[in-house]
């Protein structure tokens, strides 16, 4: 390439050869050479003019490209500037926000704390309402027991059972509670049945008894008398004379009452407890028609029972009637057995 784009050297190389072709050809030979001298000047000069375009527009293009580089590295600087500025934003952000949750949650750890505390003093104050309610019932529902039992020491076994029947615990505080009671129920019902067919046996028993003192009464010429009394037929439903005997109808144990209007007393007790001791207790006014009134007298304390008849002149069936309203039937029984056992017993005056 440097020999065909070097127009200087191939300038000194004719102005030699001129030289040279002066000495040999003289002036002549020396115009031809001049004249392809200036051919050659003037093809390097149009050689020169058209290569330095073509380096122009290479120039041009490199700088064009140079350009595009530099805008485009421009473009890309721009967008990298663009992302680093969002993303210092985004750092900003984000730590503000963190900033505003701790805020928070300094706020809301001590109400969470004492929501918490809230809930479990509800919920312990709940607890201690609902055992509270329950101790209350169970004492609610021992006393109808109690008065259960007294229901069937006093044959009252209609009144029992209808007490027994409702007795359920309904508090919920405890499913072991609640079976209990559920139990007990029916212990209690099945303790009534018992308690009446042991019962109904027994009058049977008594009738039968009845029957036969009276039959033996009858082959004997005594028409009118009664086993469970000193009165007659006649006389005994009068309720103010002689000497009446009653006793429960069963349970764990009878009781007794004597009614001795003879001596102006009334003698009550135990059989089948171990007890040991008769009350006797004067008599204070009334008769077995109307009311009786008998007083106990302890020291300072006293307290009164009413008895009569369950129902006017029919003397087999005794009501006592205690100070608090409680009433408890009696049932007509043999004089005679009911007597020695009173003599077995220590009398305690009242």
């Amino acid at each position: 390439m440097a020999g065909i784009f070097d127009i200087k050297s191939t300038k000194e190389f004719l102005d030699a050869a001129q030289k040279k072709a002066t000495e040999i050809l003289g002036e002549d030979g020396v115009g031809a050479i001049k004249n392809a001298k200036d051919s050659v000047v003037e093809a390097g000069s149009a050689l020169k003019n058209s290569a330095q375009k073509k380096i122009d527009e290479m120039t041009k293009e490199a700088e064009t490209t140079k350009n595009t580089k530099t805008n485009n590295k421009s473009a890309v600087d721009a967008t990298l500037a663009f992302i680093q500025e969002r993303r210092e934003e985004y750092k900003e952000e984000k730590h503000k926000q963190e900033e505003r949750s701790r805020k928070t949650l300094k706020v809301l750890i001590p109400i969470f704390a004492l929501v918490l505390i809230g809930i479990f003093g509800m919920t312990k104050i709940q607890n201690s309402q609902k055992e509270k309610a329950s101790i209350a019932e169970e004492a609610a529902l021992q006393l109808v027991v109690q008065e259960i039992q007294e229901d069937i020491s006093a044959g009252r076994y209609d009144e029992a059972i209808v007490k027994a029947n409702g007795l359920y615990y309904t508090s919920g505080y405890s499913n072991e509670i609640k079976k209990k009671w559920n139990s007990t129920r029916n212990a209690l019902i099945d303790e009534i049945e018992a308690a009446r067919k042991q019962t109904e046996q027994e009058t049977m028993v008594v009738d039968a008894n009845d029957e036969i003192t009276d039959n033996e009464n009858i082959q004997g010429g005594k028409t009118d008398q009664v086993s469970y009394s000193t009165n007659g037929k006649d006389t005994v439903k009068n309720g103010n004379t002689g000497i009446y005997s009653y006793r429960s109808r069963g349970g764990e144990y009878y009781i007794y009452y004597i009614i001795d209007f003879d001596e102006g007393y009334v003698y009550r007790f135990c059989e089948g407890n171990g007890d040991a001791i008769c009350d006797r207790v004067k008599i204070e006014t009334g008769d077995l028609n109307n009311v009786l009134i008998i007083t106990y007298h302890d020291g300072e304390d006293s307290w009164s029972y009413g008895l009569h008849f369950k129902w006017k002149n029919q003397p087999d069936t005794l009501i006592v009637q205690e100070e608090d309203g409680y009433e408890y039937a009696f049932y007509s029984t043999d004089l005679q057995s009911a007597s020695a056992l009173k003599e077995s017993k220590t009398i305690y005056d009242y």
